[in-house]
């Protein structure tokens, strides 16, 4: 899986009705579904299915960081540290990072 290939990821079973402890990581949902929350000034709600991320706009942006997250069902997922993001996102030029962090601001809770 792309994720796996980019960043050394840790694979998690979450049980329908499970907390997802919101650390300093990101998530790509293998299967199943996570609701959830983040941001500390603003709070939104969020959901990320099969193929989504969730957690990586707290690499961006402080004040909205996962705050909260569920497993509505059976879930894996791939987690990834925020620094490992982070150092993809300044290692690559600058001009593809910029485009990146704009993507990721519009598109990704």
């Amino acid at each position: 899986m792309f994720v796996d290939d980019l960043f050394k990821t840790t694979k998690i079973h979450v049980k329908s009705g499970m907390q997802i402890e919101p650390v300093d990581q990101c998530y790509f949902v293998i299967s199943g579904m996570v609701k959830g929350k983040y941001g500390t000034k603003r709070v939104i709600n969020f959901s990320a299915a099969k193929g989504e991320f969730f957690g990586v706009c707290g690499v961006l942006i402080p004040d909205q960081q996962l705050t909260s997250a569920v497993a509505v069902d059976d879930c894996e997922l791939t987690a990834f540290s925020y620094e490992e993001l982070s150092e993809l996102l300044n290692g690559v030029d600058k001009n593809l990072s910029a485009l990146l962090r704009s993507i990721i601001l519009q598109g990704i809770p």
